[in-house]
């Protein structure tokens, strides 16, 4: 009876695993995304695997990461490398089978900035024969983790080594390359039960405020044996340099790129230098206008500012742009800093004119009008004009004794902790016990 029981329950349970194993045989799919064009080929197709697949003879074993089940390792692969349009020198490989773009680590680091070919929790040091090996050439650099299990407390009964490449190229192309890959996960083995490769990007605010804008992921189905997925960049703002290749890029992708001359920049508002951004007023003061890219001979005209936001694309509706005069406008020299402190200067004048006025109206009245409070206060204010030397009968022959009350002050001023650190929160996983994931 319990034998029929467990048959029927692996009937149930397999055959949907079957049915959707990914791709069908040597299908290629290609999935247009805002930042990157994503490439599947499955079983070899178009003969993918054996031409996109680095041989990693004479590699180097990278002996800290190897003997180790949860660590990162910062890297320079010497040459810069385009990440959403940024050019990085500098970032972290991990046991994990991905690669970390944060700025440094912290406890959400498996969340955003990160290249996954496989984000689910292995451990190198495990067997002597699991390693993370790399190569490296002027223009190129390949990770491949070799022979990883799962850690042992989330491993699946079935068990399997992964065996897997990343391959990062100067021109921002991403190649990840599937050797072995076992057909079953549990869902304790992954992050948030979140998708475990593909490419994500975000903006830190605040040094606690972690904004994904960008994430293009592979389906866990189409994570098998022979699969291979490439990432082509596409252009960005943030790669103009001027502000009539700015203006461009408006024209020639579906970003509302900006030029902001106070940090010589171009965005649409939405990139890992968010904070920068904004801090410098980029948010509000921004342009593209055919007067202010002239130098870079680029007839084109916008004129709209980008507010606080995370979107980046277009999302169909038509952009307000105003032609300009032919005469070029007459730029404002003040900054905006500058007018807010001249505005603040006048409203604290008039408001000290103001109460003067309504000082000297109740005195004149006080005196007019004697036995009530108005009078009360008007001889409270002619005491103290006369109290420091004013004219008026003092009783110690017109001399002014001036001194000052001896106290004690507590000085509370020491509480402000300047913590540099990126400390995220983090999200407290729910998983589904005996569950599995199929690739």
């Amino acid at each position: 009876m319990k034998f029929t029981i467990f048959l029927m329950l692996g009937i149930f349970v397999l055959l949907p695993l079957n049915a959707s194993a990914g791709r069908s045989f040597q299908e290629t799919v290609t999935v247009d995304g805002a930042y990157y064009t994503m490439s599947l080929y499955q079983d070899n197709a178009e003969n993918m695997f054996h031409r996109q697949k680095v041989d990693m003879t004479g590699s180097h074993v990278h002996e800290f990461l190897s003997s180790h089940s949860q660590a990162a390792e910062a890297i320079e692969p010497g040459f810069k490398f385009p990440f959403y349009g940024h050019d990085t020198e500098r970032f972290f490989v991990t046991t994990h089978g991905f690669l970390s773009f944060a700025p440094g680590l912290h406890n959400l680091m498996y969340k955003t900035q990160y290249i996954a070919p496989l984000r689910v929790k292995l451990d190198p040091g495990r067997y002597n024969d699991s390693t993370i090996n790399y190569i490296l050439t002027d223009d190129s650099l390949t990770i491949q983790w070799t022979n990883v299990t799962i850690s042992e407390p989330v491993e699946h009964p079935s068990g399997g080594r992964f065996s897997f490449q990343a391959s990062l190229y100067s021109n921002g192309t991403i190649v990840f390359v599937y050797i072995d890959i076992p057909a079953l996960l549990t869902t304790d083995a992954l992050y948030d039960n979140e998708p475990v490769a593909g490419l994500s990007d975000a903006f830190i605010v605040g040094n606690s405020e972690l904004h994904v804008y960008h994430s293009l992921n592979v389906d866990n189905v189409d994570i098998r044996s022979q699969a291979i997925v490439i990432f082509h960049p596409k252009p960005t703002c943030i790669q103009a340099k001027t502000c009539g290749e700015c203006s461009t890029m408006a024209t020639e992708t579906p970003f509302d790129c900006v030029w902001c001359d106070h940090i010589n920049r171009c965005s649409d508002g939405a990139d890992r230098l968010r904070e920068h951004w904004d801090n410098h007023g980029c948010n509000t003061f921004n342009t593209s206008t055919l007067q202010a890219c002239d130098n870079s001979g680029v007839p084109r005209n916008i004129q709209k500012h980008i507010e606080w936001r995370n979107s980046m694309v277009h999302n169909g509706e038509d952009n307000n742009e105003s032609e300009s005069s032919s005469e070029p406008e007459p730029s404002n020299a003040s900054s905006p800093s500058s007018a807010v402190a001249i505005s603040v200067s006048i409203s604290v004048i008039l408001v000290v004119i103001f109460l003067g006025l309504i000082a000297a109206f109740v005195f004149v009245y006080g005196r007019s009008n004697p036995g009530g409070l108005a009078e009360r206060i008007a001889n409270r204010l002619e005491a103290n004009y006369k109290r420091f030397g004013g004219p008026g009968d003092l009783d110690d022959g017109g001399q002014v004794e001036l001194g000052s009350t001896k106290g004690t002050h507590a000085n509370n001023n020491n509480n402000n902790n300047n913590n540099n650190n990126i400390n995220f929160q983090e999200k407290t996983p729910q998983h589904e016990n005996n569950m599995t994931v199929c690739f």
